[in-house]
């Protein structure tokens, strides 16, 4: 499969397509008139009858090119060993893959407790908010800290079963845990608690960190009767990527969190903004 991706472009090609994020997918893909998607120009290189037999190179004008589905390429999209294919860089400027969407000129309207609220359409689904360029932390505790070396912030008290009791459906937010040596820690996906200050999670803990080279789990048994003790030296945060609108415990100490998958919200705080990405 003769595919190729360089970073900046160089010299010329038999034939040459463009693509920028300016452009119109409606176009014929030359320098003056590109295509605007990678989509439409994967789609025109494989339709050209010059593929295989001229080398073809896709100019790529830097900016951010975003994908509501995966740009997947086969042997279909290859060309031969005389005459590649390649996808290139044009200038400068780098090139963005991204996946995220933009909401604009939202429309914040107060909720309760200092909170805003907006309206987004329930097909979208996304644990990452991105506002004028910067990723915003998830709802959690302890709050965001980020000279905290560990977890951006940690509590002794994240799961005792006083504050774990009065959790609402936090099925969907996460457990990190380190433990005292430092280079290893787990992860677990709440799904439920109880009113005696449990939380209940089936899933085995993933272990990371730089002596994690292969994957290593501990189960949530082991790790609810072991790592949870006084003298273990835990370190523990709890985030609630899918926060339900009813989770005040963790949404409260929020700079952002998504309710249901039907709205954002947004700490009252914070400066409005008017340009956020999911």
């Amino acid at each position: 499969m003769w595919l190729l991706w360089t970073a900046v472009s160089t010299g010329t090609a038999a034939v040459e397509l463009w693509v920028s994020p300016g452009g119109n997918d409606a176009d014929s893909g030359s320098r003056e008139h590109p295509f605007a998607t990678l989509h439409r120009v994967q789609a025109a290189v494989r339709a050209h009858p010059a593929r295989g037999r001229e080398p073809i190179t896709v100019q790529i004008t830097g900016g951010v090119y975003r994908f509501d589905a995966p740009l997947v390429f086969t042997p279909e999209d290859s060309g031969s060993e005389a005459a590649p294919v390649v996808y290139r860089r044009h200038g400068e400027t780098p090139v963005v893959l991204s996946g995220g969407f933009v909401f604009d000129a939202l429309e914040w309207r107060p909720w309760r407790d200092g909170i805003l609220r907006v309206e987004v359409p329930r097909s979208i689904d996304t644990d990452q908010l991105f506002v004028d360029g910067r990723p915003m932390p998830l709802a959690r505790y302890p709050d965001f800290d980020p000279a905290a070396p560990v977890f951006n912030g940690t509590a002794a008290d994240a799961i005792s079963p006083e504050r774990v009791g009065r959790w609402q459906d936090p099925a969907g937010g996460f457990l990190h845990a380190l433990h005292r040596s430092r280079w290893g820690g787990l992860h677990f996906r709440i799904l439920g608690n109880t009113q005696t200050g449990r939380c209940a999670s089936k899933e085995a803990g993933r272990t990371t960190g730089p002596r994690s080279r292969t994957r290593s789990f501990v189960s949530w048994k082991t790790f609810w009767r072991s790592w949870t003790r006084p003298e273990s030296g835990i370190w523990i945060a709890v985030t609630a990527c899918f926060s339900s609108s009813r989770r005040r415990e963790l949404i409260r100490r929020m700079p952002w969190s998504k309710a249901s998958g039907s709205g954002i919200s947004w700490k009252s705080g914070a400066r409005r903004r008017r340009r956020c990405a999911g």
